[in-house]
């Protein structure tokens, strides 16, 4: 028997794999996303906090 606390888990997992299909090619971003989020942790900030010279270093 599922939970109610488990149920929303499930939708909510159910809802985004809806919205980002994950075995689907996502668009070019122009961005090495994967490498910009690592710096991102490295550096104790979030995607959002970095400034725009940092995210240049990215731009493929």
């Amino acid at each position: 028997m599922m939970t109610m606390e488990k149920s929303i888990k499930r939708n909510a997992v159910l809802e985004y794999i809806e919205k980002y299909p994950p075995y689907q090619s996502v668009k070019n971003f122009g961005i090495d996303i994967r490498a910009l989020s690592r710096y991102a942790d490295e550096h104790g900030k979030t995607p959002a906090e970095l400034t725009q010279e940092e995210v240049q270093q990215f731009k493929k």
